[in-house]
């Protein structure tokens, strides 16, 4: 996977945060299937342990239903929000505005929201699985594998201390610099296509 670049447009765009009542920076974001094992229930439950007065805004859904979804969409509330499936400019401007992208999932690949915030610039936060290990190359606040409670001082402690914060949303915007620009990705395609007989 690789990252693109924001359009000046979106980066100036603020009108889908305010449909949703959402102030810049002050809110934190969740990017995925709606699906048992991206662990949005351990999420919202570490979330309600903290102290803030910011959302947890949720980008996603499960096109089949289901009880899990379902008893995702009952903990619904002013401070968690389910917005749906949302795409292309106004996930860019979604994600671009937050404060923090969190996830919990337990199993990933290369996650490409994960790639998306860091391009963005976004702290990121998320389970320290192997694969966001490999994937976020030491850019990302990585908790402790599958650990609620590291989940939780970890989120509080990136409240608390926004330099913190703003340091991870640094390492990770280089990162994608480095790693994974869509130009060098295309690059190494090539390479491994043409030494293939």
């Amino acid at each position: 996977y690789g990252a693109n670049d924001l359009k000046a447009d979106v980066v100036r765009t603020r009108d889908l945060l305010e449909q949703h009542n959402l102030t810049a920076k002050q809110y934190f974001l969740f990017v995925g299937r709606l699906a048992p094992e991206k662990s949005v229930h351990n999420l919202i439950a570490a979330y309600k342990k903290l102290d803030t007065t910011w959302p947890l805004v949720i980008i996603g859904d499960d096109a089949n239903g289901g009880e899990y979804r379902d008893s995702l969409f009952a903990q619904a509330s002013d401070d968690i929000r389910f917005l749906g499936f949302i795409y292309n400019n106004d996930y860019e401007q979604l994600l671009l505005h937050a404060y923090l992208y969190v996830s919990a999932s337990e199993l990933e690949g290369t996650s490409p929201s994960l790639v998306s915030a860091m391009c963005a610039g976004v702290c990121a936060l998320v389970n320290g699985i192997e694969e966001n290990v490999a994937t976020a190359k030491g850019a990302v606040c990585l908790y402790q594998k599958n650990s609620q409670e590291h989940l939780v001082a970890d989120w509080q402690r990136l409240i608390d201390e926004p330099d913190r914060a703003a340091e991870f949303a640094a390492k990770g915007r280089q990162c994608v610099e480095q790693y994974y620009r869509w130009d060098a990705i295309a690059s190494q395609y090539l390479t491994v296509m043409s030494e293939i007989d």
